[in-house]
Order: C-alpha cells, then structure tokens, then sequence
C-alpha cells in the first residue's frame, strides 16, 4: 500500500517484499521513482518486483535512522517461458442459428405429363403423411384440373395434422413440410395402396433444433505462478471460425480499444504480434473472450505463452 505526504515533494520509502524481507529505505517522489532507483532491472523486471512488493511512506527519519539499515539487495532478473493452455470443448454460435423443419422434397417435377392420366387425373393417387410422431394419415387425390388446385385439396387435409405442401419456386418440386420448428419436428411418408404422388423415398425427416445466440464467450485460465503473456496461438484450423473481443488479467481489459480482433491475427507464423500484457497473480483469472462467428457449435483451444520472473 502506498501513502503519501502532502507537506514535502519527496518521500522517504521504506521498501518490504511481501514475505517481510527487509529491503532499506529510500528518498524519492514517488513510488515508481522509488523503484526505479532501488532497483536496476530492466522493464519487464520493475513489473514483476512491483508484483511482489509492497511499499509505505515513512516521515521523520533522519539520515543517522536510515544509517542504521544495510543498503538493500540487488535483485537480479531471473525468467523462464511456460505455457498457458485454453480449451472450451463447445461454443455455441453467436447469432444463433434458425430451426429447420423436418422436411422432404419430391423427386419429379410437378410439370411431368407422365404424371396424370388423358383426364388429367392423378396416375398415383395416394399418400400416407404423419407430422411429429403423429400416426401417418391416408390422403387420396380427387380429379383436378391443375396442380395448384391439387396443392391446395392437400394443404386442406394436411394442416389439421400439423404439415404444408408447397412447391419450390426453381426445381418446381412438391416439399412436405412439419408446421413446427425445431429437432422434434419430422415428416413420415410412404405410399398407400399406389406408389406415392411424386416419388417421395418413404421414410421420416428430422429437422434441426434452434440455437440460441450466445454472445461473447469467456474461455478462462489459472496459472499457478506469477506470469506474464507474451504470444498468443490459436491454431489455424479453428482461427476463422472465432473473433478475440478481448484478453481479460483479472478485470484488466488488455487490448487498446472494445473492437474485437479476428483470431487469424495469431495463428501460428504471425508476425509482429508479441504482446507484453499484465502480470497475473497465482491462480488470477486470464481470460480470452471470443465470439464464435460460424453456424455450428466449435471447439476454442488456444496457448498463450509467457514468462514467470524469480526474484533471486
């Protein structure tokens, strides 16, 4: 803790590792100054003794006071490199992904001739369709002029029961589609006592559940030791599907502005993408919060490599 005087410029410092190793006295204006004078480290090193210190302003010590105190130690700096590992085995996309109906398509166009009789009746008139598990239900076709009045005689059977006939708009191909979104919905079809209308494959059709939107999401990691991230590797085979919205120290945001970055940035063979970020205490939350950007669930693993300065 640091505390100050208001009545003098410049501050005697008595300077305590957190153990309660003594390290003497010094005059200085301020608390980094003090360091700065005590301590002939290099950058990184000042960050790491500042880590570990802790300082209090002492007042009305004279010189013969100070005399009595050996002058402090120098502490050299000692490092070493270790990774960091991250792993989320599952993060859902960020927007969300829509449910898809359980659906089928036909497999003949509707326009086919071969399909009606010189009356213009129907040649396969029957079709065994359930919705949801529902047991499936007989539809016979009665004589039409054209198919949008065939469609439309379906539609009337198969919306009490939970389905829409329609036609896409290229192919021209009938879709039987179940009324409700998401993985229970299904569409069960076969033939009656005639082949089915457009040569539908009988079988059951299973949509795909909605998911919901997500947002940001914190992949977190402990160190066990004081450590300091230098290079962050997220592994090319997964880097498109993500954006880095930020890197976390505790509470400390580490990046210059909210803008999220694309993971790209630091697939391994990036250049000029060192970083120097805060020091993290012993088991400190160090969080990467990305964004999954792609449609499907994606596992996020990454390694920030960094140092841990000893003080010996």
């Amino acid at each position: 803790m640091f505390q100050s005087m208001k009545d003098q410029k410049k501050r005697r410092w008595h300077i305590s590792t957190t153990t309660g190793e003594d390290l003497g006295y010094v005059e200085a204006e301020s608390p980094t100054d003090a360091i700065e004078r005590m301590l002939e480290l290099g950058p990184r090193g000042r960050d790491a003794v500042s880590a570990a210190l802790t300082m209090s302003n002492f007042q009305g010590l004279t010189d013969a006071d100070l005399a009595k105190f050996p002058p402090p130690p120098k502490l050299e700096e000692a490092s070493r490199e270790f990774p960091l590992g991250f792993l989320q085995p599952s993060i859902p996309p960020t927007c969300g992904v829509p449910a898809t109906p359980g659906e089928v398509e036909g497999t003949v166009p509707l326009t086919d001739p071969a399909l009606y009789t010189i009356h213009g009746t129907l040649l396969n008139t029957t079709l065994l369709v359930g919705f949801d598990g529902s047991a499936p239900q007989l539809f016979t076709a009665t004589f039409v002029d054209n198919m949008a009045v065939f469609l439309q005689h379906l539609n009337l059977f198969l919306n009490p029961i939970g389905g829409t006939a329609l036609t896409d708009p290229i192919t021209n191909f009938m879709i039987l589609r179940s009324n409700t979104d998401g993985g229970g919905s299904s569409v069960t079809v076969s033939g009656g006592t005639m082949p089915p209308v457009v040569g539908i494959t009988p079988g059951t059709y299973t949509g795909t559940p909605a998911l919901p939107p997500t947002g940001a999401f914190p992949v977190i990691s402990r160190p066990q030791m004081f450590f300091r991230g230098e290079r962050l590797v997220v592994p090319a085979s997964i880097a498109e599907n993500f954006t880095l919205v930020d890197i976390k120290i505790g509470n400390r945001s580490q990046l210059a502005n909210s803008t999220g970055l694309p993971a790209t940035t630091f697939v391994e063979g990036s250049v000029g993408v060192r970083l120097a970020l805060d020091f993290a205490e012993t088991a400190q939350d160090v969080a990467l919060i990305v964004e999954n950007i792609s449609s499907e669930a994606q596992t996020f693993i990454a390694t920030l490599i960094g140092s841990t300065f000893l003080m010996v």
